[in-house]
């Protein structure tokens, strides 16, 4: 059974994922390698380290190689059950970005809270 993906939604409301993804104005074919490498990580197919890395605090990452850019997406594997939610949605700028994986863990830290 696939997982679904869903996106953080701030305490407010909104989806700052989603307006992430609006602001780097993805091609249409890079929403195609974005949508092929979710649907391996929903399935279970992905292979760690190569399509998936884990960082810390609960937060793991995909990278998508664009045509001329790369982007990163910050994610959470709830617990293995039904639900993986996308925490940050960044164009890769540099090889660490400390401060979007603590923007993805303090997202996921608050998203825990309101859903325990």
């Amino acid at each position: 059974m696939a997982r679904e993906w869903d996106y953080y939604t701030a305490p407010g409301g909104g989806s700052p994922v989603a307006k992430e993804l609006q602001k780097v104005k993805l091609s249409e074919w890079e929403v195609g390698r974005l949508d092929a490498l979710l649907d391996l990580v929903a399935d279970g197919m992905a292979r760690p380290n190569i399509d998936f890395k884990y960082l810390r605090d609960g937060v793991s990452e995909v990278l998508i190689d664009g045509r001329d850019r790369t982007f990163r997406l910050f994610y959470a594997d709830l617990g293995g059950g039904p639900l993986l939610l996308a925490l940050h949605f960044i164009s890769k700028k540099r090889q660490v970005d400390k401060r979007a994986l603590d923007l993805a863990v303090k997202r996921l830290r608050e998203w825990t809270k309101r859903h325990s």
